[in-house]
């Protein structure tokens, strides 16, 4: 079994002089963050169902207080752990500093979040425009060239247009 906070298996994490166990504690924190919020979404919408809100405002408004508060709690307590709680229960941080790990946590929880959110959208409209295709190509006959070129822009999803400026 592996602890990081033992010194003897810290040396394991440590590459070019830096030691890469924050940085990989805080990878799994931003794993566990993203999986959590995405699960807690669909949870969120099910459990707003089963409400009987009167309105479709009252409804909204539910919802987005579900999931803001979950979303809060469950993006900051790691944070709110390293800053406040991890050297009073005798773990150690880098350099004795604290704002060092919470700002290693912080930037790796950005940036992991910024990008699986992109990968995410990228490969599940990929993987959305390939259902559809095949599902348009199932109803061909088997010596046809394929789909039209109308027919190929008919079959692409719906481009999600910016609302307002970039600037």
């Amino acid at each position: 079994q592996l602890v990081l906070s033992e010194p003897a298996n810290r040396e394991y994490f440590i590459y070019f002089g830096y030691d890469l166990s924050p940085i990989i504690s805080s990878l799994l924190q931003s794993a566990t963050i993203v999986a959590l919020n995405i699960a807690y979404v669909s949870i969120a919408t099910k459990l707003n169902d089963y409400e009987n809100h009167r309105t479709d405002t009252q409804y909204e408004n539910f919802l987005i207080a579900k999931i803001f508060l979950f979303q809060i709690v469950n993006s900051f307590a790691a944070l709110s752990y390293i800053a406040f709680v991890k050297s009073f229960l005798g773990f150690p941080c880098t350099q004795l500093n604290c704002s060092l790990d919470v700002a290693d946590t912080l930037a790796t929880i950005f940036l992991s979040s910024l990008l699986s959110r992109a990968l995410l959208q990228v490969f599940v409209r990929k993987f959305r425009q390939d259902m559809k295709e095949k599902a348009e190509q199932s109803g061909l006959p088997p010596d046809s060239k394929g789909p039209s070129p109308i027919e190929q822009q008919f079959i692409l999803d719906e481009y999600p247009q910016i609302i307002g400026t970039l600037t």
